[in-house]
């Protein structure tokens, strides 16, 4: 699968920029934005296990 993102890259890359917009460097620009975006994503936190508390034998079971 990661083929298909670095494809979707280069046809940014290589689409012509919409009027008004500076140029050669627009693909490039539009890529560092995506990656910035990229970078901002939190971790996520890892739920503890809760351990299970052994029940303590009462006398009379011990006893058998």
């Amino acid at each position: 699968m990661p083929q298909k993102s670095t494809l979707k890259r280069v046809m940014v890359a290589t689409t012509a920029p919409p009027p008004g917009n500076k140029g050669s460097h627009w693909g490039k620009e539009k890529r560092e934005k995506k990656r910035r975006k990229k970078k901002k994503k939190k971790k996520k936190k890892k739920k503890k296990k809760k351990k299970k508390k052994k029940k303590k034998k009462t006398y009379m079971q011990m006893r058998l």
